[in-house]
């Protein structure tokens, strides 16, 4: 399998072929790209992509919602201003005339820094917000308890009936083979024929930064600095830094690449530990901010990667028509369209008056 494109795991399999140690070693340790349809495999008492092991059926129609709108999977899906899919996802099968179950889907957090992509966006369905689309890269710890990482790149998107036991006339009730049973509408097919070609084309838009160290990162480390170095339309950078945190990443010296490309996300809470902000608006702000970007510094170097003529600070200047020398910032985007950055604490030193005093600023995303 390690030679292959693309490894497909079926939504009709037994989830009991993938509950043993030497099961679950060599299924996550396959190296090739591999797309994942069904839920049952995927709990922490068999692979472990998840934490646990809830995992309610949908019970009608369902549509997607979807946290990553640019990603390449979601080209030519139409969705509204709130990221939900405007036609349905995937609908309930039948089988010999009688309707199946629908799709199994986890609803406990995902396992080492997996990040979710889509949720089943039907108030009232019992797999509401669960997740349908999620994304691992090589390396991911699994929470399967047995200390499997997985061996290469990884995506999850949940589709095919679950058998109905239930099924009456003296027949014996469907087993796990034959579930499976093909849901998908046009805009499913879409999705499931997007997976594939993202997952062939040799290139992951997801993008880990795992060292708090922008100046010397190890060389199996991926700090901020390099992850939003080259971007393409459509990456989503994620955190998964060793520690509790806080994690202070300080500015490099000119600063970080300008962020020219289109559709880029830039999740601070997908940093362990990182939760979002529950309150309503008057109620104030419970958020856990575990990524502070910090350009205090005041010290300056040669070289300015914007205009060699200048020196270096801790931001990236702005060095194009209708901006100034002195105009910078911390994340700097210039002609990119529908960026958006979450769960990150910024602070800055800003220069005030004259230009002789500076004040500390602080401001969390």
């Amino acid at each position: 399998m390690n030679a292959a494109d693309l490894v497909i795991i079926s939504r009709s399999v037994p989830s009991t072929h993938y509950d043993a140690d030497a099961d679950t070693a060599a299924w996550n340790g396959i190296t090739a790209p591999t797309i994942i349809l069904g839920g049952y495999i995927l709990r922490n008492n068999r692979l472990g992509y998840t934490t646990g092991t809830t995992i309610p059926d949908t019970a009608g129609s369902v549509k997607l919602r979807v946290q990553a709108p640019h990603h390449p999977i979601f080209a030519g899906v139409a969705l509204d201003a709130s990221g939900l899919m405007v036609n349905d996802y995937a609908s309930i099968a039948t089988h010999t005339n009688t309707p199946q179950r629908g799709i199994s889907v986890n609803s406990n957090p995902l396992s080492g820094g997996g990040v979710t992509l889509a949720t089943i966006g039907t108030p009232g369905d019992p797999a509401n917000g669960g997740m349908v689309i999620g994304e691992w890269l090589a390396g991911d710890a699994t929470a399967n308890g047995r200390a499997d990482a997985l061996g290469g790149h990884r995506l999850v998107l949940l589709t095919g009936s679950r058998e109905n036991a239930a099924i009456t006339g003296g027949a014996a009730a469907l087993t796990s083979e034959a579930a499976g049973i093909y849901d998908l509408t046009p805009d499913g097919a879409t999705l499931l024929l997007n997976a594939v070609n993202y997952m062939t084309s040799g290139r992951a838009a997801l993008r880990s930064v795992d060292t708090a160290n922008n100046e010397s990162p190890g060389p199996n480390e991926t700090s901020l600095a390099e992850a939003l170095t080259d971007l393409q339309d459509g990456d989503y950078i994620r955190f998964k830094i060793p520690g509790a945190g806080p994690h202070v990443i300080t500015t490099p010296l000119g600063g970080y690449p300008l962020i020219t490309a289109n559709g880029v996300t830039i999740d601070g809470y997908s940093q362990p530990g990182s939760v979002k902000n529950t309150n309503p608006i008057l109620g104030g702000n419970n958020a856990q901010i575990k990524i502070v970007l910090d350009s205090t510094g005041a010290d300056t170097g040669a070289s300015d990667p914007q205009d060699p003529s200048l020196n270096s600070r801790r931001s990236t200047r702005i060095l194009h028509s209708g901006y100034g020398d002195s105009e910078n910032g911390i994340l700097a985007v210039f002609g990119a369209d529908n960026f958006d950055v979450s769960g990150l604490g910024f602070h800055r030193q800003a220069v005030g008056g004259t230009g002789t005093t500076r004040r500390s600023m602080r401001w969390h995303l």
